[in-house]
């Protein structure tokens, strides 16, 4: 084999790193030169862990892009990583935000669609998918949209949601819809800046702000797994390993398909050397997502003694 492991891991190690402090590009350009080499010569597992990471950088720098205004630059950011063959909810969500603000409304639909595929929990792909459907005129598949919504426990006001049913039921779909906007509505402009604001305060290793931001964001959503993901990974940052487990384990509550809180989970049960806990949770992840590359490749470095890179 021409990339030796001891080569890979050192080279990974110094992009993840990069990539942790949010320098998204110069990530990326590791990343990009780690897998031409691997194409060279290198085990399939590598090149998946490789293309992993490098989804998550171009998804980073799309969502920079994003925030700025830049709705076709992060969209051809999100474009990239989808093109290497990853299945993230979020990124295809992300691409149906940017289509959206793109115009494609075709697009932004489909964007949307793959992300509920992925995870049907994921609020805001739906909430979005709706909007979709009422700015293309599809008011009876908005109403289907908001309708899942409630079904699957989302609160909102009872006398509203059954007016929107009544208007329904009587063929009045663009008024239906309108009903179930108001009343699904959030205040997107303020979860949407704590989230950001937390994620940047994990980047720059002030995690106290960080979980801070986290816990302020989970008051008015206390059941977003993706914001309980990310207050176990600040958590960890503080080294408050039981409040991290909590928070993990509360996510993999709350959407037992989200892998990402398990991997943590079983990473934090290394880190703690707790060793039969970490394979016991890699083997999980396992059996509901068989090609998880991150989880076999934990699973093989704790059976074989290998060093184990933790993303």
């Amino acid at each position: 084999m021409i990339f030796s492991e001891w080569l890979f891991q050192s080279r990974l190690k110094k992009a993840l790193d990069l990539l942790n402090c949010g320098m998204f590009a110069p990530a990326a350009e590791r990343l990009r030169g780690i897998l031409r080499a691997l194409r060279e010569g290198g085990e399939e597992g590598q090149r998946k862990a490789i293309v992993f990471y490098l989804a998550e950088c171009y998804m980073a720098m799309g969502d920079e892009r994003l925030e700025e205004g830049d709705a076709a630059g992060a969209l051809a950011d999100y474009m990239k990583a989808a093109e290497l063959g990853v299945s993230f909810a979020d990124l295809f969500s992300r691409m149906g935000e940017a289509s959206l603000q793109c115009g494609d409304l075709r697009r932004a639909r489909d964007g949307f669609l793959k992300a509920l595929a992925l995870n049907p929990r994921y609020r805001d792909a739906r909430l979005a998918l709706a909007a979709t459907y009422s700015r293309q005129g599809l008011y009876e598949s908005a109403v289907r949209e908001y309708s899942a919504m409630r079904e699957a426990g989302e609160r909102c006001d009872i006398e509203g949601y059954a007016d929107a049913m009544d208007h329904s039921r009587r063929g009045e779909f663009k008024t239906a819809a309108r009903i179930l906007r108001d009343l699904f509505a959030e205040k997107p402009d303020r979860a949407k800046a704590l989230y950001r604001e937390g994620v940047r305060f994990y980047q720059q290793k002030r995690y106290a702000d960080a979980i801070r931001s986290f816990q302020e964001l989970l008051v008015d959503h206390p059941g977003f797994p993706d914001v309980l993901n990310l207050l176990g990974v600040a958590y960890c940052g503080e080294k408050a390993y039981p409040e991290a487990e909590a928070a993990f384990k509360r996510a993999i509550e709350i959407n037992p398909d989200y892998m990402d809180p398990r991997l943590n989970l079983a990473f934090l049960h290394k880190k703690l050397y707790v060793e039969e806990e970490a394979v016991a949770v890699f083997r999980e992840i396992l059996v509901r997502d068989p090609g998880n590359v991150i989880a076999m490749e934990g699973l093989d470095k704790l059976t074989s003694g290998k060093e184990l890179v933790q993303p």
